[in-house]
């Protein structure tokens, strides 16, 4: 599960100013495919299924307002750049150019305007994140990063690629002290 919000922003309700687009890559030998990853507002409900503490975290941070990726998609991490199978996404932000869940644009003028008057925006990228600690009872927990937090400008046309790796442990359990 994992959240992309614009600060200050609702992406949910009204017209909007901006387009988060967000693509799943795939490069398997250095050939690439791409999927795009379908996303709407974030409900309480996707985020309740992981616990009490996470509704609570969704309500303060009012990531009401931010996207998240709909119900029944797979988003898949794995390897880096010079892995032979390399899974990541995408997130690019563009000034709104449509209609998208039956919520229109502002005016050419209006968004022109919005963005001479603030020139820099800034958006956050929260996900479950796991933490592995062989010393716990709970070997295995997990927690919401938010340690992604970007500043960009329009005019430089700046997107993020987020790279996360994940690790399987195998193991007899003797390491473990259960």
């Amino acid at each position: 599960m994992f959240a992309v919000g614009l600060d200050g922003i609702n992406m949910n309700t009204g017209a909007r100013y901006f387009d988060i687009l967000i693509d799943q890559y795939v490069s398997v030998n250095q050939t690439k495919s791409k999927r795009s990853i379908l996303v709407g507002p974030c409900e309480s409900e996707m985020w309740k299924s992981l616990g009490a503490g996470y509704l609570e975290v969704f309500n303060r941070l009012k990531m009401h307002d931010w996207l998240c990726p709909l119900p029944g998609q797979l988003v898949e991490f794995q390897g880096k750049f010079s892995s032979k199978f390399f899974k990541y996404i995408k997130i690019s932000i563009a000034t709104c150019s449509g209609v998208v869940s039956g919520m229109p644009c502002y005016t050419p003028t209006e968004i022109q305007n919005y963005i001479a008057s603030n020139e820099q925006f800034s958006f956050n990228f929260y996900f479950i994140n796991t933490l592995i600690n062989p010393y716990s009872i709970e070997p295995v927990s997990y927690f919401l990063d938010d340690s992604n937090h970007f500043t960009f400008a329009l005019d430089t046309g700046i997107a993020c690629n987020f790279y996360l790796q994940s690790y399987q442990i195998t193991t007899d359990w003797s390491l473990l002290p259960v």
